[in-house]
């Protein structure tokens, strides 16, 4: 079995592979301040909570946004497992094609675990929207290239921003609204900080295809995108996409 870890400034996101399926997941948030110990032990109760055994594994990949954490569940799977995992540090390394015209330096690995993960099932001319601690619209082009991106606020940021930016407004939890329309204080931010998200993923996916050129297929992932899948029937739902791409990853550098 195959453990892959998806760390974000927000949330790490765990998913054990037998082959190429999916058959576990658990998440915890990105804690800066949590231990080694403290780490490696959510990791064991996730592990007898599931009855996986740490002799099933024969491998682990990394990606990850924030460097210390990185290097926290890098030594966290070595104590726990006894092997080094793979840590995801260029699109290089994924084997994902970049445009002549982007900055590869700059490109985070959640974003290239995406695209890889999205050209094995989706194919090429991609929008991929991705709701983490950041909204991300990401173009893959005709020729199966990351060829740009665009960063927002997620929900999460721009629900808190409401708050903290002003005297009275509350931060509510995150929720699908029923309708555009707010009729009270509660209504109209879920749907402003929802549908917003929405429209922006939409709206953008919409230029993407107008730059482009051409049809692109539309797919919805992240943390925070079952909160607004319901209001883009358009788009593919993909739950796991990133953890799907480290998988496929670690596939093709140790074959």
């Amino acid at each position: 079995m195959l453990l892959a870890i998806d760390i974000g400034n927000t949330a790490i996101d765990f998913g054990v592979y037998q082959g190429n399926a999916l058959v576990q997941r658990f998440k915890m948030d990105s804690d800066l301040n949590k231990t080694i110990p403290e780490y490696r032990h959510a990791l064991r109760k996730f592990l007898d909570e599931y009855q996986l055994n740490d002799e099933s594994f024969d491998g682990a990949i990394i990606s990850s946004v924030v460097r210390f954490l990185g290097d926290i569940l890098q030594k966290v799977v070595f104590e726990q497992f006894d092997f080094t995992p793979t840590m995801l540090k260029n699109a290089q390394q994924a084997g994902l094609a970049i445009a002549k015209d982007i900055q590869a330096s700059d490109l985070g690995m959640d974003i290239v675990a995406d695209c890889v993960g999205a050209l094995s099932k989706y194919g090429t001319c991609l929008a991929i929207c991705d709701i983490g601690t950041a909204t991300k619209v990401i173009f893959v082009n005709h020729e199966g290239e990351f060829a740009g991106v665009a960063i927002a606020p997620g929900l999460k940021m721009g629900s808190r921003a409401l708050k903290e930016k002003t005297a009275a407004l509350p931060e509510l939890p995150l929720s699908t609204p029923e309708r555009a329309i707010g009729t009270n204080t509660n209504e109209a931010l879920t749907s402003g900080v929802s549908y917003g998200c929405a429209c922006l993923c939409k709206g953008m996916a919409e230029l993407f295809e107008k730059e482009a050129g051409y049809p692109l297929r539309w797919v919805l992932t992240g943390g925070d995108a079952k909160y607004i899948k319901d209001l883009l029937p358009e788009f593919s739902f993909d739950e796991s996409l990133t953890l799907d791409g480290l998988s496929l990853i670690y596939q093709r550098t140790h074959q």
